[in-house]
């Protein structure tokens, strides 16, 4: 009897750790480089980001995801085409916290994938919380409307590394 008490207590610890432990995959899973037509470092004017109390998915949350609004955007820079290939196999890399809904929308300094089809991928981390889960990822239709939400930035540096791609383009 005692050892399928400790047994139960056991699967109850277990079960308490690791329930809430986030579902990650790389970008490189959704990422489709021949849809790409072009890569952008932006500045996102958007003063309207909230932050969820919480960060398990629900539909409820992705209701509240925000349209992104064109008018608020100002390239800063556009990745030159023979540096796409190393943006492409960087980003590929890159750890997303799926379903993490942290931010409502992005802000600042965002880096943005354009699609030949007119949609776009956003990618924005908040340089000042370096620990898991402190960004936003999401695909937009061309009318700025979200369509897909990967989740969540899973490590400050890798961020860092995609804007550096810009910053030391040949």
């Amino acid at each position: 009897m005692k050892k399928l008490i400790a047994f139960v207590c056991l699967i109850s610890v277990c079960l308490t750790l690791f329930s809430c432990d986030p579902v990650g995959h790389k970008a490189g899973d959704w990422l489709e480089p021949e849809r790409i037509s072009s890569i952008e470092l932006i500045q996102y004017d958007n003063y309207e980001q909230k932050t969820f109390d919480s960060w398990p998915e629900s539909k409820y949350k992705f209701r509240q995801l925000l349209f992104f609004d064109e008018t608020k955007v100002t390239v800063l820079k556009t990745l030159n085409k023979e540096d796409v290939p190393e943006f492409v196999e960087t980003v590929s890399e890159m750890h997303i916290w799926s379903g993490y809904y942290l931010f409502n929308s992005p802000k600042d300094k965002c880096i943005r994938i354009n699609y030949s089809d007119g949609s776009y991928t956003v990618i924005y981390a908040d340089p000042e919380q370096v620990y898991k889960g402190k960004g936003f990822v999401a695909e937009y239709a061309s009318d700025g409307e979200v369509k897909i939400y990967w989740g969540s930035v899973g490590n400050i540096d890798e961020y860092d590394s995609l804007i550096e791609l810009f910053e030391y383009e040949t």
